[in-house]
């Protein structure tokens, strides 16, 4: 069983690994990390794609290309759960 999760940690590593070297960089270019909407992956010309991560109650918005709060980002924003107030 050990062992599979040590296979199952490598095959994600390669596939993170993939989608970034998937794209070229330049100048000021971002998208995306398909796995978690808070991540995202940057170039610079010259270094490889760097994975950030979105402050608190942000998530990478791909339409402007970074991160934003996350109700403007509809594939990422859950509406916050609002208990019931405790009647007395």
């Amino acid at each position: 069983m050990h062992f599979t999760y040590q296979a199952l940690a490598v095959f994600i590593t390669s596939l993170l690994l993939n989608t970034a070297a998937a794209h070229s960089c330049d100048t000021s270019m971002a998208w995306p990390d398909s796995t978690n909407c808070h991540y995202f992956f940057q170039c610079v010309p010259g270094v490889e794609p760097a994975h950030k991560k979105c402050g608190a109650g942000t998530a990478f918005n791909p339409v402007i290309e970074a991160c934003d709060y996350e109700q403007n980002v509809p594939s990422c924003y859950k509406e916050p759960h609002h208990p019931r107030p405790h009647h007395v």
